[in-house]
């Protein structure tokens, strides 16, 4: 009986903060540069499910293929 490996589930909120810490970004400039508040993006960091257009800024704010995040 073959086994069944299931595709680990993805936390936009953790790859988005990943990707910022690497780059030695602060929440609070990353929000200067969306025109939000740093709460708000401490709060996405923690989401796991974000929506596609709030993705595609970040990837594009941080210039990686919107699959990374």
């Amino acid at each position: 009986m073959a086994e069944i490996i299931s595709k680990p589930k993805v936390h936009h909120g953790h790859n988005l903060k990943v990707i910022r810490e690497t780059r030695g970004h602060k929440q609070d400039s990353i929000a200067h540069i969306i025109g939000c508040s740093q709460p708000y993006i401490a709060k996405l960091e923690s989401t796991a499910a974000i929506a596609e257009d709030t993705l595609r800024q970040f990837a594009e704010i941080y210039r990686v293929d919107i699959d990374l995040l």
